[in-house]
C-alpha cells in the first residue's frame, strides 16, 4: 500500500537514489553476515559461545562497514553526481547495524524451526515501517521506512525469542 502511495506522489529520481543506496546496503549486509548465520544453522552442536561470538563479530563488522559507508557517502554522491545521495546512503546504511543485531537470533530461530516468530516479526516490522515512511520529506520517507523496517525487525525478532 505504501509503495503505491510513494509511486503516485514521488518522482522516479527518488526511487533511483534509494535504489543506489539499497544496492550498497545489500552488498554491505552480505559482507557483514560473512556466512556466520549459515554456519550456525548448519553446525551440528551450537554452544552459547558460538552465538555470542557470531553476535560480536557481526556487530563489529557491521560497525566497520557502516563507518566506511558513512564516510564514503560524499564520494559515492560525487561519482553519481547526486548530492542528495549523501544523507540517503548515511541513513539507509544504519540498517546494516540493525540487521547485525538480529543475525544470531534469526539463526537460532531457524535452527529451532521457529519460522512463525520470524514471519510475525517481519510482518510487524513491515507494517511499522510503512507507517513511518508515510511522513516526512520525499527522499527521507523511503529511506526512513527501510531503516525503520530493519530496526523493528531486529527488535521484534530479539523480543520474540
Amino acid at each position: 500500500m505504501s509503495v503505491y502511495y510513494w509511486r503516485a506522489n514521488f518522482h522516479p529520481e527518488i526511487f533511483g537514489i534509494v535504489g543506489v543506496a539499497l544496492v550498497l546496503v545489500d552488498v554491505a549486509n552480505t559482507i557483514a553476515d560473512a556466512g556466520f548465520s549459515n554456519a550456525l544453522i548448519r553446525k551440528t552442536e551450537v554452544s552459547p559461545i558460538d552465538y555470542s561470538t557470531t553476535f560480536l563479530l557481526n556487530v563489529v563488522i557491521a560497525i566497520g562497514i557502516y563507518l566506511l559507508l558513512f564516510f564514503s557517502a560524499p564520494y559515492i554522491a560525487a561519482y553519481y553526481k547526486i548530492d542528495l545521495l549523501i544523507p540517503v546512503v548515511r541513513l539507509i546504511s544504519l540498517s546494516v547495524l540493525f540487521a547485525a543485531f538480529a543475525v544470531s537470533v534469526k539463526a537460532r530461530l531457524t535452527r529451532q524451526m521457529d519460522f512463525r516468530t520470524q514471519a510475525v516479526a517481519s510482518m510487524l516490522s513491515s507494517l511499522v515501517s510503512a507507517t513511518v515512511g508515510l511522513y516526512g520529506l520525499p527522499w527521507l520517507e523511503v529511506s526512513r521506512s527501510l531503516v525503520a523496517q530493519q530496526l523493528y525487525m531486529a527488535i521484534f525478532v530479539c523480543r520474540k525469542s
